[in-house]
């Protein structure tokens, strides 16, 4: 099972849209997971737009050295979907 942990190695930076998207649930359950992982310390708020609020998980960042910076968020794609 896909889990949103998953997607943050792939993708240490998302939005709520980003994480429903690629869990396949609804927004408000989607948002329940984002903040179930912020308040556990795992994902940081580091900006909003009027599209939505970005997180971060840092200590993945950290750990494989990524450098944010350079750092550009892929598009998910749904496990088992047919994107080309």
């Amino acid at each position: 099972m896909f889990t949103l942990i998953d997607a943050l190695f792939v993708s240490p930076a998302l939005t709520i849209n980003q994480a429903r998207d690629v869990l396949g649930i609804s927004y408000p359950a989607a948002q329940n997971q984002v903040k179930k992982l912020v308040a556990q310390g795992i994902l940081h708020e580091v900006g909003a737009t009027p599209r939505g609020k970005t997180y971060l998980a840092n200590e993945i960042l950290r750990v494989t050295g990524l450098d944010l910076v350079k750092f550009q968020a892929p598009t998910f794609n749904r496990p088992g979907s047919d994107s080309t």
